[in-house]
């Protein structure tokens, strides 16, 4: 059941298992890092409160940079009997980053978490995910991160003494979880810009409005599609619970 859930996700998750109400692994796509999952953090937010979005980070479990998100599954009275969790391959969130840029030579994309952790540049290839604070690099980024404004333009110089262009879109956090408080930067080299600075600077925000919208309705979707086969599950769940082994083959990811 796992694994045919990580194939009809068409690459957004790197894994599925299902737990136990104590947290042993009843279940899994692949072979996990470890069997007993009561001890971490996610498991016992998403077991008592119901769910959980972790920030992005490389997870061993899954072998890629992922999102840890959980989900509590509930018998027939409402009590939970186990967690699901999935790895969301962040690899599909760089594909829309490296989108964002592919049709203006010069142009670069920054996708900063809420300390200012880079999550994705297409500078570098997104070689360097997790191991730069853009904060400490770019004053301009951190104007971008202190800003009320859901979205807006600034100007910031580089150490090469090069001026930039850039607009930027915050997505505020998804259904409550900060894990999902991300800005994207789109910049462009000043001196590259044929129209005037207050053209590029509205076609600059016109773009980063579009993500801003875009990355509300991705951390939905991300919500769920992991949050849908719940339902199914529990019921199934529950039925093995009761001696019912023929249970557990009902769930289906819709794209």
């Amino acid at each position: 059941m796992a694994k045919e859930m990580v194939e009809k996700s068409d690459g957004s998750f790197a894994e599925f298992f299902m737990t136990d109400r104590y947290g042993n692994t009843v279940a899994a796509s692949g072979k996990t890092s470890d069997f007993v999952q009561s001890d971490e953090d996610w498991w016992q937010e998403a077991f008592s409160k119901g769910q959980y979005i972790g920030e992005i980070e490389y997870d061993d479990s899954a072998g890629a940079y992922a999102a840890r998100m959980a989900v509590s599954i509930k018998d027939e009275k409402g009590r939970p009997i186990g967690v699901l969790s999935g790895a969301y391959n962040f690899s599909s969130i760089l594909k829309m980053v490296d989108k964002a840029v592919a049709d203006t030579p010069g142009k670069r994309a920054v996708l900063l978490d809420r300390s200012g952790m880079v999550l994705a540049d297409t500078a570098s290839g997104h070689k360097d995910i997790l191991e730069r604070n853009a904060v400490e690099e770019k004053a301009g980024y951190a104007e971008a991160l202190k800003s009320k404004d859901k979205s807006g333009s600034i100007v910031y110089g580089d150490k090469k003494g090069g001026d930039f262009l850039a607009g930027y879109a915050k997505n505020s956090a998804v259904c409550g979880f900060d894990s999902l408080n991300w800005t994207l930067v789109l910049s462009f080299p000043r001196d590259a810009a044929m129209s005037p600075v207050s053209s590029m600077r509205r076609m600059v925000i016109i773009m980063v409005a579009v993500f801003s919208i875009i990355a509300f309705i991705v951390g939905n979707l991300i919500i769920a599609r992991i949050s849908r086969p719940i339902a199914v599950l529990s019921e199934d769940a529950a039925r093995v619970s009761r001696g019912d082994l023929s249970a557990g083959a009902s769930v289906v990811l819709e794209g």
